[in-house]
């Protein structure tokens, strides 16, 4: 699943993952991903979260998924690196994405979120 704002940003997101062979879901912030995560949970094998979102930002975010599910493997990216280094509590377990990144960039973080080679 992703998690943005950026409606440009999604849509290359998307891509990328389908070139990769995942199935997409798509969240526009994160009251959305919220909603998405809990209709498809079974369907969700990762989440790649943008940091800087209005409302709900993406630690807040983060936040709340692993409320429904403190296991689910999470990408966290932004194009501020010092985001990379937030590191407390529920929100320990995750990969962190530095934008802009490419596809490979994507697939490793990716595998590494969940535990692949």
């Amino acid at each position: 699943m992703i998690v943005d704002d950026d409606p440009v940003l999604l849509l290359l997101v998307e891509n990328m993952l389908k070139s990769l062979g995942f199935t997409v879901l798509k969240a526009s912030d994160g009251e959305d991903a919220l909603e998405v995560f809990k209709r498809h949970r079974s369907q969700v094998c990762c989440v790649l979260c943008d940091v800087f979102m209005p409302s709900m930002n993406g630690w807040e975010t983060l936040s709340a998924l692993r409320e429904c599910d403190p296991g689910i493997p999470v990408v966290m990216s932004s194009g501020d690196i010092t985001q990379a280094h937030f590191n407390a509590g529920p929100l320990a377990s995750h990969i962190f994405l530095a934008k802009p990144y490419k596809k490979l960039d994507l697939k490793k973080a990716l595998n590494q979120a969940m535990g692949r080679k």
